[in-house]
């Protein structure tokens, strides 16, 4: 019989090669969505809405996934995350209009719902103890890894299929992989969870106590800093949204070859993963906000760079490298600023929270600035302006105080 280390890697090398597909599905199409509803004959609002489409499904739903990941039905969340992403793929093959592109967008998201939260909630709890931040870390480097492949990838199939069915047939593909590799190996892994994993029932007394944490959890939440760092990351979000929203249909509308944002957004995910690397290295908890400010002033200035002529591919290019490792800077440093500012107790509600606020940007942010000012060459410029502003609310969070809670 193998022992427990064996077992444990082989579940974590199956959850690890499941995500990097996910992402690689998603990744793969994600620069080429509007670009797509462009040659559809949507109109600004309407690929502005297609970017919200999924949020509308997935804010919903994350609550929902982690309740059933903590009832003990992360599998079963997988399985069916993978499975509506491989619909939605379907569906994107098969558009013909800019209605069933939101359907299957609004059908990703709902995968995006319940795969995503259960692939971290999975690589924190499947394993031992001692063992969570390699798992967690190993996670994050998949997600990496597909966000710099995925758009090289999904450029690659463009440019091979002079349109949009090779591309949205190499993402049904990559979603089918997924699916098949999770069905094949959930016996084994529900079996690890089952046999192997420590399981300690909630006496009366315990849920009494889990119960007074939950409501301790929600008045910690409503501390300034953490409000302060929620709308940092509302903000910042929402300007990041608008890039990846109007920038691709911007070009597609100008005749740009479709490569272009492929390899620019290729650019800018190599540069975040190193930046990430290097700051893993360099990080201290003293100069955390420094790093928040760096990442920012350093996306702010690429978007600001672009808005000047984005339809320039130097330009465009060299400043992916800035806007990666803006990216690189910017997400880790708020996200732990964030955190730590909680008690112990408070973090997971507090994580769950604080990923909503994507969705909530992504939901709110582009139809309500392309509603604003009409044009997507217009958005991409509103989108420095944002980007810019998030420097308000981290000047909120005092150093001395996250001095304090570490």
């Amino acid at each position: 019989m193998r022992s427990y280390d064996e077992i444990e890697r082989k579940t974590d090398f199956i959850i690890n090669i499941s995500t990097l597909l996910f992402f690689l599905t998603m990744q793969c199409v994600a620069p080429y969505l509007s670009q797509a509803a462009v040659d559809l004959g949507a109109t600004e609002f309407m690929v502005a809405l297609l970017t919200s489409m999924y949020a509308v499904s997935s804010i919903g739903l994350r609550p929902l996934s982690g309740f059933l990941n903590d009832r003990g039905y992360s599998m079963y969340l997988m399985i069916i995350g993978s499975s509506f992403m491989f619909v939605s793929q379907i569906i994107y093959l098969l558009s013909r209009d800019i209605y069933l592109l939101y359907i299957g967008r609004f059908l990703q998201g709902v995968g995006i719902a319940f795969f995503i939260p259960t692939s971290l909630y999975m690589a924190a709890t499947f394993g031992r103890e001692e063992t969570i931040s390699k798992r967690i870390a190993t996670r994050s480097l998949m997600i990496s890894i597909a966000a710099t492949l995925g758009p090289m990838i999904g450029g690659l199939l463009v440019s091979l299929g002079r349109g949009w069915t090779l591309l949205f047939a190499g993402s049904l593909f990559l979603s089918l992989t997924t699916l098949i590799m999770i069905l094949l190996n959930a016996r084994f892994i529900n079996f690890f969870r089952e046999n192997m994993l420590p399981s300690d029932p909630l006496s009366s007394t315990v849920s009494e106590y889990k119960e007074a944490s939950e409501r301790n959890s929600l008045k910690n939440i409503m501390k300034p800093e953490f409000i302060s760092l929620l709308v940092s990351n509302f903000l910042f979000s929402s300007a990041y949204s608008l890039l990846t929203s109007f920038l691709p249909a911007y070009h597609r509308k100008n005749s740009v070859d479709p490569h272009v944002i492929g390899v620019f957004f290729t650019i800018s995910s190599f540069a975040n993963m190193s930046t990430r690397a290097f700051y893993l290295k360099i990080i201290s908890s003293q100069i955390l906000i420094r790093y928040a400010f760096l990442g920012v002033l350093l996306l702010g200035s690429s978007l600001m760079i672009i808005s000047i002529d984005p339809l320039n591919t130097t330009i465009l290019y060299i400043t992916a490298v800035l806007n990666g490792a803006g990216m690189g800077l910017t997400i880790p440093s708020l996200q732990t600023m964030a955190l730590s500012s909680l008690d112990k107790r408070s973090r997971g509600l507090g994580s769950s929270v604080y990923t909503m606020m994507f969705d909530a940007a992504n939901l709110i942010a582009p139809p309500l600035i392309i509603s604003i000012v009409s044009t997507y060459y217009s958005a991409i410029k509103v989108s420095s302006y944002i980007m810019f502003l998030t420097l308000i609310p981290i000047a909120f969070v005092s150093r001395s105080y996250l001095r304090k809670m570490f």
